[in-house]
């Protein structure tokens, strides 16, 4: 029983630091500045915002959750259509190129 809280106290400081990682510093990708605000409820939903060097702004939520003793990040249109949804680590990859390649 000690071993298992131990992983779970494990698998929940991953999650937190990955939220404090999403939401420590805007993220410049490409043509936008990425900004993720945590509204640090139970379910660990915020909400992101996608600022265009134009002005525009296109906003989102997005979801750190764990599965299978591993941390995944989500991305959702604002209507709930997920976007992304992968573990952590490629969770970033992905949001870098999916920014990358909206000009």
């Amino acid at each position: 029983m000690h071993l298992l809280n131990e992983t779970a106290s494990a698998i929940n400081q991953k999650k937190e630091s990955a939220i404090l990682e999403l939401t420590a510093a805007p993220f410049l990708l490409g043509n936008y500045t990425v900004i993720f605000y945590f509204t640090n409820d139970e379910h660990y939903i915020g909400t992101v915002e996608f600022n265009r060097k134009n002005g525009k702004m296109v906003k989102g939520t997005f979801q750190v959750y764990i599965d299978n003793e591993e941390v995944y990040a989500a991305l959702y249109s604002t209507n709930m259509v997920k976007l992304i949804d992968k573990p952590y680590p490629e969770f970033l990859n992905m949001l870098k190129i999916l920014t990358l390649a909206k000009k």
